[in-house]
């Protein structure tokens, strides 16, 4: 039996708004941030540990609630079911974290006197504290059936190497159905100081411009996203996982290699030289980035766009970037840009990049101001993160 990884549930909540069709409309309307963005409708989960718990379990609702048959297996039971839940996140719940009482960890019988020769270390007082608590804290709320339960944390790439991880357990047999969400609530003194020094940040009030002439940085946010995975046989205009890659190349911390190599090599197994609609790039809007993942973009399409006639640009692959409007949310943006894809497969509508009105030049993609209405069949969505982590997913309507 062919069966593939079918998209079936979406949840999401940022800035903008909460759910994801509140988030469509609000793309649509050209909002956007003027600041870093923190999400105030978190109130419904006032007994999470942490805000980033809140806004994943947040997501995750919105998924299962709008995924009917995720937790249905025909001749089954649902005890049999075996479901994954898989988070990505970048930093996880920090405010735990800053607020843990840390203690020294001294050998057996040792006083911080008299210590005798043994390693003194500091380590978090509160046992079991760590990226891990996200997804426990979300598998103890959900009911979830049995199933493999991951972390994933790969700097702004977590998000899809979740997802990518996902597919990967439906397509080996080790689950049947898969719930990935990635969560960041990051907007902390110790993060914005830290990128600010890089110099990656725009002035506040200053809009944002990714893929423009006059980038600026971007803004941090606060975001969760969410989406169900079903491994079985497609019906017409299922969104399915296509085609995915991930990889690493470990130029630098925290800076992109100038050739974009590694952006390259995930682009182009992720589009496998056929025609693609639509590329949702990372985009960050820093003024190193942005030329060399659009070099990237457009060397993976090379063989695959179409011949344009004399003044027409119609026909070439659209390029979108949602950080204008909704701002960095670092470990989550990955599979935000997912959602969104799915929503333009949906709607076919590709959102304008809004302030992008200079936008870097490309010869074989479009970078639209205003939003473009017209078939979205194949789409692309591309993560890079620290340290060189990069990942792309391909969707397909069936």
């Amino acid at each position: 039996m062919n069966t593939s990884a079918v998209i079936t549930g979406l949840g999401l909540i940022t800035p903008l708004a909460c759910g994801v069709q509140a988030n469509w409309q609000a793309l649509l309307a050209g909002r956007s941030l003027r600041d870093h963005g923190t999400i105030q409708t978190i109130l419904p989960v006032a007994d999470a540990p942490d805000r980033v718990s809140a806004l994943a379990l947040i997501a995750a609702r919105q998924a299962l609630d709008s995924a009917p048959t995720f937790l249905q297996q025909s001749g089954s039971d649902k005890a049999q079911l075996r479901c994954a839940l898989i988070v990505g996140t970048s930093k996880g719940p920090i405010d735990q974290w800053l607020a843990a009482d840390v203690r020294p960890c001294l050998p057996d019988g040792a006083t911080s006197d008299n210590a005798k020769g043994g390693k003194l270390h500091f380590s978090p007082f509160e046992p079991g504290l760590g990226l891990h608590t996200i997804s426990q804290w979300l598998d103890r709320q959900l009911h979830l059936p049995q199933g493999p339960r991951l972390t994933i944390s790969a700097a702004c790439a977590s998000g899809l190497i979740a997802l990518i991880r996902g597919v990967m357990m439906l397509q080996s047999n080790q689950a049947d159905r898969v719930l990935v969400v990635a969560a960041e609530s990051s907007l902390h003194p110790i993060f914005l100081a830290s990128f600010k020094r890089l110099g990656v940040l725009s002035p506040p009030d200053q809009p944002l411009r990714p893929l423009d002439v006059r980038r600026n940085g971007f803004f941090i946010s606060e975001a969760a996203a969410a989406i169900c995975l079903e491994r079985r046989q497609t019906t017409p205009n299922e969104l399915v996982i296509d085609r995915f890659a991930q990889g690493g190349d470990a130029y630098h911390l925290t800076g992109a290699e100038p050739g974009g190599r590694i952006q390259r090599y995930c682009l182009m197994r992720a589009i496998a030289g056929r025609s693609v609609d639509l590329v949702h790039a990372h985009a960050t809007g820093t003024q190193l980035n942005d030329p060399i993942e659009l070099a990237a973009i457009e060397a993976s399409l090379a063989d695959v766009s179409p011949t344009v006639r004399p003044g027409s640009r119609a026909d070439l692959p659209l390029v979108y970037a949602h950080k204008a409007a909704i701002g960095h949310t670092l470990g989550a943006s990955g599979l935000v840009s997912l959602v969104l894809n799915c929503l333009m497969h949906q709607y076919d509508c590709v959102p304008g990049n809004i302030n992008t009105d200079q936008p870097l030049q490309a010869e074989n993609l479009q970078i639209g101001c205003e939003a473009i209405v017209r078939p979205i069949r194949r789409s692309v969505a591309i993560a890079s993160g620290f340290g060189g982590a990069t990942a792309a997913v391909s969707l397909r309507t069936t």
